[in-house]
């Protein structure tokens, strides 16, 4: 991979995104206001119907004085099982407006993971948001959010902004899974940047694709929301081939969306019709080696990041009918790329090395592994 020139980097060794201001307030206050400014619109739209942001800040007000009733303190681990669904958004603002931390864990992964996950996670509590989902061992508590009665009194919202936002799991490929505790400060950056570079705002209708204990699907959810958008659910029918993920376009009228790259991979622009309101596709997740086939009308995006580092860090414009050529695009936001050589020095011009992420959003380390952090951290 390869930091590409120019575009809206700074050139040379670091190559910084733009700066922006980031109000520092908590992710579950952000949320909250949010979610009160756009009551009426419709906030999200899966298998169950629709749902709107008054919905979504009742619910979330109710799981969180749930959780409070069973003793959760700020800062708590809270494992949250689900798909991708209006329950598990609710549950998991429910966790945030307590001060709690989720950890989504997708019942459609194998159960040794899952379990081994569950494990490293060490919750506090384990809800479960879809129904019968039980793949974990120790107790579940099923979770219906817009069932749950309306909080009474006070509304309290956790304004600690240091508190982690989220865990998720690291994939693996390189050993054990290692959970990482995502920074607030790194979601509302992604989401301030997202919605200007993309153009979000209420009522923009996007999608969700991505396993809900990817931490992509935080990009996918939570800028939306921040925005005022109106998110459609994919079912994985939907995402099992191009003429299944088209009509789902088509019958949603989803005009941004995040897919896979291996995903992405299978789409054919021979299947798209002028029903489709896609202006924007967004791929990441693997190494892009074919441009995705979409109407000409589509802009592409390849999406770099890693969980480390609050997911998204750069994006590279595509062009149709190219060759990728492993660039990895420019930093968003409040980023900086640095290319270091083996020795531990900057690269020049021309030398190679290994990519550091700097700047708003690192993680704040591994869950319960302080060697490691030390290790891959640097203060």
């Amino acid at each position: 991979m390869r930091m590409r020139d120019g575009l809206q980097v700074s050139p040379g060794n670091p190559a910084c995104g733009p700066v922006q201001a980031v109000e520092r307030r908590s992710l579950a206050a952000a949320l909250d206001a949010a979610l009160a400014l756009h009551g009426a619109g419709i906030a999200l739209v899966d298998a169950g119907g629709a749902r709107s942001y008054a919905d979504l800040r009742r619910a979330g007000h109710a799981v969180a004085a749930y959780l409070r009733d069973k003793g959760i303190a700020p800062g708590d681990r809270i494992a949250v099982v689900g798909g991708r669904s209006a329950a598990l958004v609710a549950a998991q603002i429910g966790c945030l407006f307590a001060g709690a931390v989720p950890v989504p864990l997708d019942p459609a992964h194998p159960r040794d993971r899952l379990r081994m996950l569950h494990e490293e996670a060490r919750p506090r509590l384990t809800l479960a948001t879809d129904p019968g989902a039980d793949p974990v061992a120790g107790t579940v508590h099923p979770l219906q959010p817009f069932a749950l009665p309306a909080a009474d009194g006070e509304q309290r919202i956790s304004d600690d902004p240091d508190i982690p936002a989220v865990v998720y799991f690291t994939s693996g490929s390189t050993g054990r899974p290692k959970g990482v505790l995502t920074a607030q400060d790194g979601i509302l950056n992604e989401a301030s940047w997202t919605a200007q570079a993309f153009a979000l705002e209420p009522g923009t209708r996007t999608g969700w694709t991505a396993s809900s204990a990817f931490a992509v699907s935080r990009w996918e959810v939570w800028s939306a929301l921040l925005a005022g958008a109106e998110i459609h659910v994919a079912d994985d029918a939907d995402l099992a081939d191009s003429p299944s993920f088209v009509r789902w376009l088509e019958r949603t009228g989803v005009a941004v969306t995040f897919l896979a790259t291996a995903r992405a991979g299978m789409l054919r622009r021979a299947d798209f019709t002028h029903r489709c309101r896609l202006r924007l596709l967004i791929v990441g997740g693997d190494v892009l080696r074919a441009v995705p086939e979409v109407p000409e009308t589509c802009a592409l995006v390849n999406a770099f990041g890693i969980t480390e580092a609050s997911s998204v860090r750069s994006v590279e414009p595509l062009t149709q009918g190219t060759v990728p050529d492993g660039a990895i695009g420019f930093p968003i936001a409040n980023t900086a790329f640095y290319v270091v050589r083996a020795d531990g020095r900057l690269a020049g011009p021309g030398e190679t090395g290994e990519i550091h992420v700097g700047g708003t959003g690192l993680a704040i380390g591994y869950l319960d592994r302080p060697e490691a952090t030390a290790e891959r951290f640097v203060r």
